[in-house]
């Protein structure tokens, strides 16, 4: 407590406790507290420590390959953008060699990713239109 300066926010209050004479005070802690700190401390370092390293956490994405398959079968002409979805994801994994298949929603982000990124027509997705009549007459 004497390395407590003057203009500390706390130096009034603890003069105010244990008198202008700083030197003869001692700080104690409870056993518990200081190991229930020195875990937390070890827990935060250890945390940091496996997160530095690490991307982003799960399973590594499969974009990159599953856009590659998509190029290498719009490329071989086995799918054209009036085709399904469903026969586009079919092809895919008829092609790659992929642990678990390559799902509809991968594919359809995949093949808008590459839309955006390229502006290929191949890939661009013709998306159904509902005629404003037959929504509006369908009850609710």
């Amino acid at each position: 407590m004497s390395f407590l300066r003057p203009r500390n926010p706390n130096f009034k209050a603890i003069v105010e406790w244990f008198g202008p004479d700083l030197s003869n005070v001692s700080v104690m802690f409870r056993e518990a507290e200081v190991t229930q700190l020195a875990r937390k401390q070890l827990q935060a370092r250890r945390r940091k420590q496996t997160t530095v390293g690490r991307g982003c956490k799960g399973r590594p994405s499969r974009q990159i390959e599953v856009k590659r398959a998509i190029c290498d079968v719009v490329d071989r002409k086995k799918w054209s953008s009036t085709q399904s979805i469903k026969a586009l994801t079919r092809e895919v994994n008829r092609l790659g060699d992929w642990v678990d298949p390559v799902s509809d929603e991968t594919i359809q982000r995949a093949l808008d990713t590459l839309y955006s990124e390229t502006k290929d027509r191949r890939f661009e997705r013709l998306r159904r239109r509902v005629s404003h009549r037959k929504a509006a007459a369908q009850p609710i």
